[in-house]
């Protein structure tokens, strides 16, 4: 069973790939804004009161349905919470690198 041979393993494994691939593509089409945070971009203050529990944000909830309804209720809030962590470092280096891959890629395909 640790080895991912159970059929029982793969299908939760395959929902879980499906899912966080689902969710990079929408908060992709979906981040017109470039990815800068709505009081950067308007000015709105958020709360001045200091909490140790950070608000859940809209994608966090949006993916904790979709895991809920995948099967994946147990572990939907870790699963959330990861998937937008994979969501933000995947658009960082992009951000970053993406160029340089681009320019790479299309180089290659050149010569």
């Amino acid at each position: 069973i640790l080895k991912g041979q159970s059929p029982l393993i793969q299908l939760l494994d395959n929902r879980m790939k499906e899912v966080f691939g689902q969710l990079a593509a929408e908060e992709k089409l979906s981040n017109g804004n470039g990815g800068v945070p709505l009081n950067m971009r308007s000015g709105i203050q958020i709360a001045t009161t200091i909490t140790t529990d950070a608000p859940e944000s809209s994608f966090v909830s949006l993916a904790r349905v979709k895991f809920q309804q995948r099967g994946l209720t147990l572990y939907a809030s870790q699963l959330a919470t990861a998937a937008e962590l994979a969501v933000k470092v995947g658009s960082l280096a992009w951000d970053l690198y993406g160029d340089e891959f681009l320019d790479t890629i299309i180089l290659e395909a050149l010569n």
